[in-house]
């Protein structure tokens, strides 16, 4: 017999497996404690075993500790102090340091153990949970915390609604299930319209799935297999891998492992670099200096856009003069579709990083100084390498994915420079003295894409 608590992993359903014999697809639905995340894949096994990815990861905020926040928020109400201020803004300093303790245990360690014992039992088990108040968020709150739970018992009783009836017994608040669910159901809401979003944007474009596959340590428990499996189970399989909370980092260890299953990827978000380009009448005057426009935004590779694996973006870049010593590259990120995004400026969009390659000082013309960025989105991280025509000097760096990072907390990302030749001692202190918006490119022509195989 299972124990309680166990979550009891499920076989397939029989319309899981593949649909025809070479290939069928899936969802993974990783749920952890902050965010949700969904994604979808297609494995095909002929002529050998592959992975596509057929919509990049999507989510929200909805994770787990969604619940342990409205639990906070329905404690907060029944002892009538938004945010327990008087409890955690006491006068003393040493009770202000154990309160906040007090606070952080109830909500995170005791709330949290309960929670996931609850949401790891068949529905059948399921009954009361318990949570131990501390003892001296009870010498603040007991009164009106034992009062407010008197008056909420009479109203209940009074609308037939007794099974949602919460009660204290000396140090012990007794919650039913009615009410666990009550906290469970937002982030329930929440996970499910995520869900139905990209099933419905993968059907509209003939992409039927076939599975769906349950991670991460709220997306493991039994009550969301439960419920997902009467909303989407219907017609395919949902199920729960040994060991969820571990699946999504087993799976990046097998990718290092042998990353050429993965036959292609999409772009979570817009990727592209700063340009300077000749001011057009169209250009925002805001960003003009002299006869150029600056901080415009050349995409390199579009949010949704397929990323293979044997294949580089490439743009190309030349000086603005020929005395120009050295060239900034800013990479920048935006969740916006490339067709929305005109300038790096625009809101919403983050710099996640720069490159500054040194120019000999050679060539007779700006052509003779050409250089090229190449990008390589194929792997967990950006590699990013930019090489200068005539000295062949190189300088690289390796970026986050770092899309979804608030323009606020924007940060430079430490850059791995590769000479081939050597550089002049002072050329430090010049880097900080040069004037850096006379240091970007010339552009031209926006993301080739180069195939390495070819």
């Amino acid at each position: 017999m299972r124990k309680r608590g166990q979550v009891a992993y499920p076989t397939p359903h029989p319309n899981s497996t593949p649909s025809t014999p070479t290939s069928y697809s899936y969802l993974i639905v990783d749920i952890g404690g902050g965010t949700v995340d969904v994604s979808a894949h297609r494995v095909s096994t002929t002529p050998t075993l592959s992975v596509e990815e057929l919509h990049h990861p999507d989510g929200n905020d909805w994770g787990g500790l969604q619940v342990n926040l409205k639990f906070s928020e329905f404690l907060q109400k029944l002892v009538g102090d938004r945010r327990f201020s008087r409890y955690l803004q006491v006068n003393d300093a040493d009770a202000k340091i154990l309160n906040r303790f007090d606070v952080d245990e109830l909500m995170n360690v005791t709330f949290e153990r309960v929670k996931k014992a609850y949401c790891r039992s068949p529905r059948d088990e399921r009954e009361e949970v318990f949570v131990k108040l501390p003892d001296s968020f009870l010498q603040e709150y007991g009164e009106a915390l034992v009062a407010s739970l008197e008056a909420k018992t009479k109203e209940l009783r009074m609308e037939g609604r007794e099974n949602e009836i919460v009660t204290l017994r000396d140090s012990i608040l007794r919650i039913p299930p009615s009410k666990m669910e009550q906290f469970l159901q937002p982030a329930v809401d929440g996970i499910t319209e995520c869900i139905d979003g990209l099933l419905a944007t993968l059907s509209n474009t003939g992409v039927e799935i076939n599975t769906i596959y349950l991670v991460g340590g709220f997306g493991g428990c039994h009550y969301i297999y439960e419920l997902f499996t009467e909303r989407y189970g219907e017609g395919r399989g949902i199920i729960v891998p040994p060991n969820p909370e571990f699946a999504i980092v087993e799976g990046a260890v097998l990718f290092r492992a042998n990353p050429g299953i993965v036959r292609s990827r999409k772009a979570d978000a817009t990727y592209g670099k700063s340009v300077v380009r000749h001011f057009e009448s169209f250009h925002d005057p805001r960003y003009r200096q002299g006869d150029h426009c600056h901080n415009l935004f050349q995409t390199i590779v579009g949010r949704g856009e397929s990323i293979r694996p044997d294949c580089l973006y490439m743009a190309v870049s030349r000086p603005l003069s020929l005395d120009q010593k050295r060239m900034h590259f800013e990479v920048f990120s935006s969740v916006k579709k490339a067709e929305e995004l005109w300038y790096t400026r625009d809101e919403g969009v983050v710099q996640i990083g720069e490159l500054v390659l040194e120019l000999p000082e050679v060539g007779r013309t700006t052509r003779d100084r050409e250089v090229k960025v190449f990008f390589d989105f194929s792997h967990t991280e950006i590699q990013v390498r930019a090489c200068e025509k005539s000295s062949k000097a190189e300088v690289k760096a390796v970026l986050d994915f770092l899309s979804a990072i608030p323009p606020g907390q924007r940060r430079k990302v430490k850059v791995q420079e590769e000479r081939v030749e050597e550089r002049d001692g002072d050329q430090k202190h010049e880097d900080e003295e040069e004037n850096n918006e006379g240091e970007r490119g010339v552009e031209r022509g926006d993301g080739e894409l180069c195939d390495l195989n070819a």
